[in-house]
């Protein structure tokens, strides 16, 4: 029985990444155990792609103070973290300042060539040495057909990273991983990825953020967990965020942090942003906000309601109870139950994702219910109930299947 749990877990892992395509993703395997730095060469699958660079590997095995997990020390210099997952991951100084445009890549062959026109979502995760005190942006991926790399003492590989995180911002954690994703749309027949900073110094920006820190000259990641994977394999639907209440005044991020994922945004059924798939709003009064996700063709929607709490005044979100909506998901046929009020009539209004209303009526509530039988297209409303005539309005989301 032990051996037959050995052998489903294995086919269990196996499956669960048969869909990345790129080779030993976050660098368990290799041809000998670390030593020294500058040993990328021992780590299966992947290279250094230019002759002057040296990036480094990090693994568990390693009996090298220097290279091992999840201490290291070299000098005066003492960094700690655990991989992303696993045993090992990798480290490259991305920006230098004595000497121009210092850089370090990794690269590795795709298990299998891009498709034209097929979409492919691409991440990896970073996080920077501790003891560094100077960061940079630009790190990211590049896609070629061939092997890219350097002649004689050229650092530079100065290629168009197709992704680099949400907004390309300065990363200077050394606590956290983090992620950077991306959609990238295949021109066909690439082959390799290359991991960097692809800009020149003049074009990347930095920030000493550190004072105690030794190292001030290098950026210096790790690097770990790189996936390539099919679209068409993943289930991505449309994610607006989590549900919130903020201080009027504040702002708050909806969406996704991912890079060239195409999104329109709504809010109060005007277009407010589009071709991203995350942003900062700063509402004044509580908004439903809406997003539409175009992922390769693939229309989905979700939304996210922002509560804006007013100073001075406490806002009654026990009234979304005041009222039972069923049933949710319905075929047509509604029916609306007043919970600890007394009403005669509801006035009732329900409108589409884009703000358009498709339905408005007055209904007389009788033996505490009152119903309506909707003829409309299956998809995502939303359903106002003005609270016994009064200016009180209760909005909820309906699903017409």
């Amino acid at each position: 029985m032990k051996y037959l749990i050995t052998i489903v877990l294995l086919v269990f892992t196996l499956s669960s990444f048969s869909q990345n395509l790129v080779p030993n993703p976050s660098f368990e395997y290799y041809s000998a155990c670390p030593d020294m730095l500058g040993q990328i060469n021992v780590v299966s699958s992947w290279i250094n792609p230019t002759q002057a660079g040296s990036p480094d590997y990090y693994n568990r095995c390693s009996s090298s103070s220097i290279v091992s997990i999840p201490l290291q020390t070299v000098g005066q210099y003492t960094s700690f973290q655990n991989p992303h997952s696993g045993n090992a991951y990798v480290a490259i100084v991305t920006y230098g300042t004595n000497v121009q445009n210092e850089r370090e890549y990794i690269q590795t062959t795709l298990m299998s060539s891009l498709i034209n026109g097929s979409c492919y979502y691409v991440n990896f995760y970073i996080n920077e040495v501790d003891c560094s005190g100077l960061a940079c942006n630009n790190i990211g991926i590049y896609f070629s057909t061939n092997a890219v790399n350097n002649s004689g003492s050229a650092l530079l590989l100065n290629y168009p990273a197709q992704i680099k995180k949400f907004n390309n911002p300065i990363i200077k954690d050394t606590l956290n991983w983090v992620l950077v994703s991306g959609i990238y749309t295949a021109n066909g027949g690439e082959q390799y990825i290359t991991i960097g900073n692809f800009d020149t110094d003049q074009t990347t920006d930095t920030i000493t953020y550190n004072s105690f820190a030794l190292n001030k000259s290098e950026p210096y990641y790790y690097i770990d967990d790189v996936s390539v994977i099919p679209v068409d394999s993943l289930n991505m639907p449309a994610y607006a965020g989590h549900d919130t209440s903020i201080i009027l005044g504040d702002s708050v991020f909806i969406g996704q942090e991912i890079t060239n994922l195409n999104c329109n945004w709504y809010a109060n059924g005007n277009l407010i942003a589009s071709d991203i798939s995350g942003l900062y709003v700063k509402p004044t009064e509580s908004t439903t906000y809406i997003v539409e996700q175009n992922l390769c063709g693939t229309i989905t929607y979700d939304t996210v309601l922002i509560k804006v709490n007013h100073a001075g005044i406490v806002e009654n979100y026990a009234m979304a109870n005041l009222f039972r909506v069923y049933p949710n998901p319905s075929n047509g046929l509604i029916y609306i139950v007043p919970q600890g009020v007394n009403c005669d009539n509801v006035q009732v209004s329900i409108s589409n994702l884009t703000g358009k209303t498709v339905y408005n009526s007055s209904l007389t509530v009788k033996d505490g219910v009152c119903n309506f039988n909707l003829k409309i297209e299956p998809g995502i409303y939303f359903i106002k109930i003005t609270v016994c005539s009064s200016e009180e309005k209760i909005i909820k989301k309906l699903i017409i299947q």
